[in-house]
């Protein structure tokens, strides 16, 4: 089952909260905004991973936040792409 993305105020208080008091727990940002502690990892890592400033999220819509939070989440995995580079692709039949 497909997880259930959380309201974006939710999401900005959470960043608030991380960014702007300084707290760094997962724990604590969990209870302090009612979000599963994982849900509150995957919604941090993700806005590590957009490369945005937490000063430049007042300026983004809801759909633009979201689209910077979950837009980068599948990355290629290092090791398995030297492991393809080792094979050689033959064009002849």
């Amino acid at each position: 089952m497909a997880k259930q993305r959380i309201d974006m105020r939710k999401v900005r208080e959470l960043l608030r909260l991380h960014f702007e008091r300084g707290i760094t727990s997962v724990r604590e940002l969990s209870k302090l905004s009612n979000v599963g502690k994982t849900t509150v990892s995957d919604y941090l890592n993700g806005f590590k991973r957009s490369g945005l400033a937490y000063s430049q999220i007042s300026a983004l819509s809801d759909s633009e936040l979201t689209a910077a939070i979950h837009g980068s989440q599948k990355t290629a995995n290092p090791s398995m792409m030297t492991f393809m580079g080792g094979f050689r692709i033959s064009t002849n039949n």
